[in-house]
């Protein structure tokens, strides 16, 4: 197997890293993952529910949460909502996700260890937080009892309720899910340590995916905007099959990292064959917005 590498080492680079050719190509993805999974990825490509984590693991994370009543952190929406499903409706049958654009790739490639590992890390550490602190743990319990309040005895919900606030004052309890909780959180930071972003290009075909849709040519001659065209393009594409390691046109590595860039509507976009003086322009135009002061002073 034969692809392009390309090195970014700056983390503000957003300059779009491929050929003309291949950024026109509307059969060509992108997939935004770890450098920890690339020799994977790259020897067997994306099988459906093939993940690079074990799923009882994000089961369990997500039942502790589930156990109090608990959905305070943003990692746990993500497990619970993106990697497991609601009903675990994604178990056994966890598809690969794909991108027409780049940079929506490259956003997901960030986070340590993919968006469901930092998401299991993330949500481990406010778990933790949680029932350390006092004051949260007593706000945590104010909130289910306003709830109770709703829902009268003999109302399934009532008992569930009133089980989860018994185990807010079980040490017992929350000791057991501790110990598990610890190997489970140390065993995915062992395993991210070496992380670095990685972005994949592939070359496919529009029936390998469940919601591939083409342009409406009112989309493309009446919206389209040669500076901007993220409207054209499907930003989440499910896969609903397994993808050929043979498939990958380019791997794009950030051995220094990446920070995020969400392109809006409107935006000009960084591509070297139209020139950069609009997208440089409107950087300056949003000079005082502190999310962009990296790019502006790496495009300046």
């Amino acid at each position: 197997m034969v692809f392009k590498t390309v090195e970014i080492t700056n983390q503000y680079d957003v300059t779009y890293p491929l050929d003309r050719n291949i950024y026109e190509n509307r059969r060509i993805v992108y997939h935004g993952t770890s450098s920890i999974f690339t020799e994977e990825i790259e020897k067997n490509g994306w099988g459906l529910n093939k993940q690079p984590y074990d799923i009882d693991d994000i089961k369990f994370v997500c039942e502790a949460y589930e156990s109090i009543d608990y959905e305070g952190s943003s990692g746990y929406a993500i497990i619970r909502s993106w990697t497991l499903g609601d009903n675990n409706f994604y178990i056994g049958k966890k598809p690969g996700y794909f991108s027409q654009n780049y940079w929506i790739a490259r956003d997901y490639a960030i986070p340590q260890g993919g968006e469901t590992i930092s998401g299991l890390i993330y949500a481990i550490n406010d778990y933790f937080d949680l029932i350390r602190n006092p004051e949260r743990c007593f706000k945590h319990k104010e909130k289910l009892q306003k709830k109770l309040s709703r829902f009268p005895p003999g109302v399934k919900y009532h008992d569930t309720l009133l089980q989860c606030l018994k185990r807010l004052d079980d040490d017992t309890y929350f000791n057991k899910i501790s110990e598990k909780l610890k190997d489970i959180k140390n065993k995915y930071e062992g395993l991210i340590k070496n992380h670095y972003p990685v972005v994949y290009a592939l070359k496919v075909k529009p029936d390998w995916f469940e919601n591939w849709s083409e342009p409406s040519k009112y989309w493309l001659e009446k919206l389209f905007d040669p500076y901007n065209d993220i409207i054209t393009k499907e930003v989440d594409l499910v896969a609903k099959k397994s993808i050929s390691p043979s498939c990958i046109i380019s791997r794009i590595n950030f051995p220094n990292g990446a920070k995020d860039f969400a392109p809006i509507l409107n935006m000009p976009l960084p591509l070297k064959w139209k020139g950069m003086s609009r997208f440089k322009k409107f950087l300056v135009g949003h000079k005082n917005d502190p999310e962009l002061k990296g790019f502006i002073d790496w495009y300046q």
